[in-house]
Formats: structure tokens, sequence, C-alpha cells
């Protein structure tokens, strides 16, 4: 049973999530990561 605080994530999206719960930065998190930040709006 899946609960809805809790869905049935894959590893990497729960990965993702952790790390940035951590750093609280997208950009750093996307460097930590190894992703592309995508791109920028400004």
């Amino acid at each position: 049973m899946t609960s809805p605080l809790l869905p049935d994530l894959p590893p990497r999206e729960l990965e993702c999530f952790s790390v940035l719960s951590g750093k609280l930065h997208f950009g750093r998190t996307a460097e930590r990561l190894g992703v592309s930040r995508g791109a920028s709006h400004g």
C-alpha cells in the first residue's frame, strides 16, 4: 500500500529530493548531482 506522504518514487528522484532538501538551492543541487539546471529565467 502506498502512503500519500511517501509515494513510490524512483531511487534517483528520492536522491534528488534528499540533496535538494539539504542544500535548499537548485543550482548547487544540480551541481552536486551532476545534472543540468535547465534554462535560466531572467
